[in-house]
């Protein structure tokens, strides 16, 4: 190469960077307050004008980073889903009729009750509606009820019945039995009625709503006093089954006493009230009915849930058995029917979590498209929005990264010498995906695995939903004929978050997440590094976290940890859970829940001390990097804590904050940036905190 050429490439890389630094320079003057002190309060720090620059949206609970992107990408697959460019993939042109068909929410109101009407008939009475005459307890079917129900949508209530890897010998898939949900979803809102009487008030509220708009439209006639008898019956009952799932719950995260291998005919005996080898038949397709007739092995998660079920649904009188389960049929309708229904829908949610506004109707079908076509919908998406060298740049920084975590390992001096080693194995074994699957490379490849799935112009969307319920099922079910792709992982393109997966020890790093305010291919090494990297990276700890402990390096569950390095293990574990327990999560009366959320807990602190391992010796290597402008007085190491601490800047009103204790397995935004800088060194070093300060504690928790 000419001198002259290498001096453009030169500039040109500078003006690249320049670029990127002014980029960070924008996020930066909206986010950092700089009369807080970051070894006081970090997230106040960092994220104080965020949150006062970025106010709750009116049909949201909270706002954050990754909801805040995932508004940007759902803006944009929209643009995709409405264009009107011709294609000459079968498959895409069906994502489209899905997503067209979806947004068309025109027509009889009375139509689409009709419709649902029908599919209920088809599976029996519901008393609640049709009149009592109709229904008739010595006749009642509860298998047959089950089965027609997944057989029309692919629905299960009491229990969850799916096709996943066996955990013990991950070449192939087995069923697996879960406990079913709840149509509050957290069990806690039945338990505590005092104290979550709103919540339960709007459940009611919502019910008879529902169920009053059904009966207008068909013309029936119920009592009122009746509707409200069976509306308590329900309730009644699903709190009945809270008490079951919650009593029933693994409360050690051991899937050596809840995951064995077991066999089909095991089902009859915890859960006789269902004729299971029926039931099966009846929803498979018959090229499976003799795999299900040779009494296969499955995953039976927690036993004594099914054996409390079975008594649970014994002692139930069977018209409230009926009423449960039309009930929660009708209510997986609501995008399905019209616009009175997606009303109700949302008052409803507003009196749960606290929104203002209804979602535009937009956000709801663009994303249930995504989901339900997602390899067209990735096609289309990486076709606009992914670039390959980010790709590239991204794979190797997570080899990087996992070349640290190695390192990291082998100064664990409280791991035996056989458990560290083989954690090294497990960690060079494992793999990454970025971007996206490979098939959505391949649009023939696409087209073919769409093939089965058909919609005609005449479909309502009710139709087509269903269409591809059964369709998705029936793909399942012929899985457990076929041997496991390891590569095949879960999460679509379309995402923004990271997956680690036990079973295939495999992480998947999708490309919407590939974008700021996470990564930007001209960003500084410190940002990236900070933000993605430490995603990456807690990823990868993952494999090593409480769960992920308990799998070797290709995915099967395996103890291969010495007794004294596993009770010292625990003894950090239990540190962490501790001390996350002992913060009380701001705008409510409860704690974060240190057991429920120890295995992101573990991984957000393992992650953070793997990216700045690597962060640094990147410095040692290349030298100091162009600091921020209009922030230079914050040097690289200070950079990467204030870009880790960026990615997680978030708020919540009470209602949803309260909710995301029971329901999500990560401590709040706050929690996630102060208590895992003030676990670090490091931190305290960088920004030179006093000995006194908070975020320079005397003790503090870790387990990588």
């Amino acid at each position: 190469m000419t001198p002259l050429f290498l001096l453009w490439l030169l500039l040109l890389s500078v003006h690249a960077n320049q670029q990127g630094l002014e980029q960070i320079s924008q996020l930066w003057n909206n986010s950092i307050d700089l009369t807080v002190d970051p070894c006081e309060d970090l997230f106040e720090f960092t994220c104080g004008n965020w949150v006062r620059n970025n106010p709750i949206p009116k049909d949201r609970a909270y706002i954050d980073k990754y909801s805040q992107l995932g508004d940007v990408v759902n803006r944009q697959t929209k643009k995709l889903y409405d264009s009107d460019k011709v294609d000459n993939s079968t498959a895409i042109s069906k994502l489209r009729m899905f997503y067209t068909s979806c947004m068309n929410n025109t027509g009889k109101n009375t139509e689409k009750t009709s419709e649902l009407l029908g599919f209920i008939n088809k599976i029996g009475v519901w008393p609640v509606i049709h009149n009592d005459g109709q229904f008739n307890d010595t006749d009642f079917d509860l298998t047959g009820y089950l089965a027609r129900m997944a057989s029309i949508r692919a629905m299960d209530v009491f229990f969850a019945a799916y096709g996943n890897v066996d955990l013990n010998n991950v070449s192939r898939t087995l069923i697996h039995f879960e406990k079913g949900s709840l149509g509050m979803a957290i069990p806690q809102f039945y338990l505590e009625p005092k104290r979550f009487r709103r919540q339960v008030s709007a459940y009611e509220q919502y019910m008879r709503t529902v169920i009053n708009l059904i009966l207008k439209d068909t013309g029936m006639q119920i009592s009122r006093s009746q509707i409200n008898n069976d509306v308590r019956d329900i309730i009644y009952f699903e709190k009945q089954f809270a008490h079951v799932t919650l009593e029933s719950l693994n409360t050690n995260h051991n899937f050596s006493s809840t995951m064995k291998s077991r066999k089909l005919s095991d089902m009859d005996r915890l859960m006789p009230v269902i004729d299971w080898k029926r039931y099966f038949n009846t929803i498979m397709p018959k090229e499976v009915n003799e795999y299900i007739n040779s009494d296969p092995d499955v995953i039976i998660a927690n036993p004594r849930f099914f054996v409390a079920l079975n008594h649970l649904l014994e002692k139930t009188p069977s018209r409230i058995l009926a009423n449960v389960m039309l009930w929660r049929f009708a209510d997986a309708w609501w995008l399905q029917l019209d616009q009175r229904f997606e009303e109700v829908r949302h008052d409803y949610i507003r009196r749960v979590i606290g929104t203002v506004a209804k979602s535009p109707r937009w956000k709801e079908c663009s994303a249930v498209s995504a989901m339900a076509l997602a390899y067209a919908s990735d096609a289309l998406y990486l076709k606009e929005h992914f670039e390959a060298k980010d790709r590239e740049m991204v794979l190797d920084l997570f080899e990087e990264l996992k070349t640290e975590f190695i390192e990291l390992l082998k100064s664990s001096d409280w791991m035996d010498i056989e458990t560290r080693e083989y954690a090294i194995e497990k960690a060079r074994d494992m793999i990454v995906l970025v971007g996206a699957q490979k098939i959505v490379y391949n649009i023939t490849a696409i087209d073919d695995f769409y093939k089965e799935l058909n919609f005609t112009e005449e479909d309502t969307y009710g139709t087509i939903v269903r269409k591809h319920s059964l369709w998705k099922q029936k793909r399942a079910a012929r899985d457990l004929l076929k041997p496991v792709d390891r590569y095949r992982l879960p999460m679509s393109a379309t995402t923004v978050n990271a997956a680690y997966t036990f079973v295939k020890n495999a992480l998947t790093v999708p490309s919407a997440i590939l974008q700021p305010p996470f990564f930007g291919s001209k960003f500084p090494k410190a940002t990236n590094y900070g933000a993605i990297g430490s995603i990456i990276s807690h990823e990868i700890v993952h494999g090593f976290d409480m769960q992920g402990r308990q799998f070797d390096k290709v995915g099967n569950r395996k103890n291969w940890w010495n007794n004294e390095t596993e009770s010292e293990f625990l003894n950090r574990t239990e540190c962490m859970i501790k001390q996350y327990a002992s913060h009380k999560v701001e705008g409510t009366d409860m704690h974060i829940d240190g057991f429920g959320t120890q295995g992101e807990n573990i991984a957000d602190n393992g992650g953070i001390k793997q990216a700045f391992r690597a962060y640094k010796k990147y410095l040692q290597k290349e030298g100091e990097e162009p600091r921020v402008p209009g922030f230079e007085q914050f040097d690289n190491k200070q950079m990467f804590f204030i870009s880790y601490a960026m990615s997680y800047c978030g708020h919540a009103k009470p209602e949803e904050a309260t909710r995301q204790v029971f329901s999500d397995s990560h401590a709040p935004s706050k929690y996630r940036i102060n208590i895992v800088a003030s676990n670090q060194p490091e931190f305290a070093e960088a920004f030179k905190c006093s000995e006194t300060a908070q975020m320079n504690p005397k003790q503090r928790c870790y387990v990588w």
